[in-house]
């Protein structure tokens, strides 16, 4: 029978942070995009504007209910930049301005 050594406490916890930190970034990193972000923003709430022909006003009816400070429209094909805002709703579009879907950042 294989027997471990007993590793110090100090050990231990600082293995525990370092793989919680590690493990953290690594999931943000792998979905910078967010249904819910770590800011106020839940996008799950403006589902119900899915399917409906994008205005204005359905924009601002979508930043209302899912609790964000401010939206993006992302039409295909355009340009998107790299910068998130957890407060910011991003409001994915078709070719014919039809919603989506919504996300957080």
């Amino acid at each position: 029978m294989l027997t471990l050594p007993s590793i110090p406490s100090t050990l231990h916890a600082s293995v525990s942070i370092v793989l919680s930190v590690c493990c953290g970034v690594a999931a943000y990193a792998a979905d910078p995009f967010s249904r819910t972000a770590s800011g106020d923003c839940n996008a799950s709430r403006a589902d119900f504007l899915v399917g409906q022909l994008y205005t204005q006003e359905i924009g601002e009816e979508a930043k209302v209910a899912s609790n964000a400070k401010t939206f993006r429209v992302l039409r295909p094909y355009a340009p998107e930049s790299a910068d998130r805002n957890l407060n910011r709703l991003r409001i994915q579009l078709d070719e014919n301005d039809i919603i989506l879907g919504f996300l957080c950042g």
